[in-house]
């Protein structure tokens, strides 16, 4: 009997899935806004004071160096469905707005006194939709379509602006109890609500094709009072593809900076002065989110994942204020006083797994949104982490010995690391890892995910998955079902089964098909108990082999395939090997392979027959 030695082969797990998206809902934060001084912080969090994932977002502030975090609302929790949707901030940190799903479809908007907040009577509503039109998107499951969006509260705290989509565009909400003013603009889109668009002196920026139902042009940057009087057209665009967004303005009311999409799915970014003079392109490709100091001197923005600060000059000054490998920057806005610039971050994707000297695959993180809080200095580029919530959810599936990959949340600062040599360490880039208390052997980390041997002691059923790490901090633990047997075929990161010709290192698929009465190496995952038992995140030998206890069946098409040798791995970490025979009489082209063990079937996958 030949075995399959130390052959390196590229599988993905989890029952035959060559990617696994693992979606991850709702992100921990919405993007935050920045105080004028960047003193302080307001966000959202959908992450509990205990450290747990909840359903919704609550509105939460934190000092710009991490400290003084506060949770000012309990609109999301565990016994509710009620989630705040957009929050922004008053310059000097006094008052918030934000907007809330209540768990019905009637949105509300709401006015908050941060310093006393969350005491009662700190949280007042100034508008409840009564139509409504929250709504599911069909192109995105979970995800919403809501009516009340972008809200921006005057400097002064009189004022709430929001745009609203089932009667005309722009509402006003005045925080004295005032009527409700409906704004004469038919169609118009405000910056996202951490920006700014309402200058000190009331100024609103905004970008419309339509001012009124009867009018439809190019899209454009308009300004206005705030009561909506005096709207003036900034730019004077005539393609009717041009379609200006993200517009915002500087403190002071002098300039304006917008995006402009192009056909190409890049952008431009333009400045302007509000009277519609000095129009310049001053940053182009994939960049977006752009934010303006106090006096309109200084340009904050994205980049292809990185934020960027721009002196508006002359001389123009150009300044990259993050170089992060392993994550990416989003909703970057800076302080009025343009001394700090405070954003959010995600993983960058995708993440590329390899296990103890078997590469699994190439995983997309599918929970695409913002994780962390940031700051970053504008003088010196010092990065701050303000909140960053740390979590590891529980793998799709998990089985006593076998392999296994989590998504997490935070769990490095921008590292990541490879386990190099064997038997697998218990800690990288400072994370450990214990599934009902037992260390798992570690065979990769970065910020967004965790993958591991998971202990072939481990206690069978609901266990605890903890994180632990270098700071001697331990996130809230996720509870995990551990299964002793759940097989599953291993495929190569092409999609194609683990299954080889012999020894050869040559995969069975549609050019290389296999023939009646070979032997054939399979990989595969979750096989169950073997013996003699192998420790935790040492390779199984070869001399002698570990044998699994239960011995699998395989069947190619209706005919059973005879096994000569189920086991692990010769010098490999959780990974089994099983070869068996091809069977004689099948037709020629893809056939099912079946594979049990112990009553527990895997997915069927496909081998190509000669």
């Amino acid at each position: 009997m030949k075995y399959c030695w130390a052959i390196f082969v590229a599988v993905a797990f989890a029952h035959g899935q060559g990617f696994i998206a693992v979606s991850i809902a709702p992100p921990p934060v919405l993007p935050p806004a920045i105080s004028g001084s960047g003193g302080s912080l307001l966000f959202g969090s959908s992450f509990s004071t205990s450290g747990a994932p909840g359903s919704g977002y609550n509105v939460c502030t934190a000092n710009s160096d991490g400290s003084g975090f506060r949770q000012l609302t309990a609109a999301a929790s565990a016994a509710s469905t009620q989630s705040v949707e957009a929050v922004a901030l008053t310059s000097d940190g006094r008052w918030a707005a934000y907007t809330l799903n209540p768990g019905t479809i009637h949105e509300e908007v709401h006015f908050l006194n941060v310093a006393a907040a969350p005491s009662v009577g700190s949280d007042r509503m100034l508008y409840s939709d009564p139509q409504g039109c929250l709504l599911p998107l069909a192109v995105c499951f979970g995800c919403t379509y809501t009516c009340l969006r972008t809200p921006h509260i005057s400097d002064d705290g009189s004022a709430v602006l929001f745009a609203q989509a089932n009667t005309p565009s722009f509402l006003v909400a005045k925080t004295d109890g005032s009527a409700l003013a409906k704004l004469p603009v038919y169609s118009g889109v405000l910056a996202g609500s951490s920006k700014r668009a309402i200058s000190s002196t009331g100024q609103v920026v905004f970008t419309s094709t339509a001012l009124s139902a009867t009018a439809s042009s190019a899209g454009q940057v308009y300004t206005m009072n705030l009561d909506g009087s005096n709207i003036r057209k900034v730019t004077q665009f005539t393609d009717p593809a041009f379609l200006p967004q993200e517009a915002t303005i500087s403190a002071d009311g002098s300039m304006i900076a917008f995006t402009l999409p192009n056909a190409a799915g890049t952008s431009t970014i333009f400045t302007i002065r509000s009277n519609g003079y000095d129009f310049s392109a001053v940053a182009a490709g994939n960049v977006y989110s752009p934010s303006l100091s106090g006096d309109g001197s200084l340009l904050a923005y994205i980049d292809s994942g990185q934020v960027v600060l721009l002196k508006l000059g002359p001389p123009q000054l150009r300044t990259w204020l993050t170089k992060d490998q392993y994550t990416t920057a989003y909703d970057a806005t800076i302080s009025d006083d343009g001394s700090r610039v405070a954003f959010s971050s995600a993983p960058a994707l995708p993440t590329f797994l390899a296990v103890g000297g078997v590469a699994i695959g190439t995983f997309v993180y599918g929970g695409y949104g913002a994780t962390a809080v940031r700051t970053v200095s504008t003088s010196t580029s010092v990065l701050q982490t303000v909140y960053a919530p740390r979590y590891v959810y529980p793998p799709t599936s998990a089985v006593a010995g076998s392999l296994a990959y989590s998504p997490g949340i935070n769990l490095t600062n921008d590292a990541g690391a490879t386990a190099s040599s064997l038997p697998l360490p218990q800690t990288l880039a400072g994370v450990s890892l214990t599934i009902g208390g037992r260390a798992a052997p570690l065979t990769s980390v970065d910020s967004s995910h965790i993958s591991y041997q998971v202990p072939p002691d481990a206690p069978i059923g609901n266990d605890t998955l903890q994180p632990k790490f270098a700071d001697g901090v331990t996130a809230a633990p996720a509870t995990v079902t551990v299964a002793a047997i759940l097989p599953s075929v291993l495929t190569l990161t092409l999609g194609a089964q683990a299954v080889f010709h012999g020894n050869t290192g040559t995969a069975v698929d549609s050019e290389h098909p296999a023939t009646a009465g070979e032997v054939l190496v399979m990989y595969a995952s979750g096989l169950g108990p073997a013996t003699p038992a192998v420790p935790a995140g040492t390779a199984a030998p070869a001399n002698p082999p570990t044998i699994t206890v239960n011995q699998p069946k395989i069947a190619v098409g209706t005919a059973t395939a005879p096994v000569q040798f189920s086991g692990l791995a010769p010098g490999l970490v959780g990974v089994y090997q099983i070869n068996f025979v091809v069977p004689a009489g099948l037709k020629p082209g893809a056939q099912s392979l079946s594979l049990s063990v112990a009553g527990q079937s895997a997915v069927p996958a496909a081998l190509y027959i000669q």
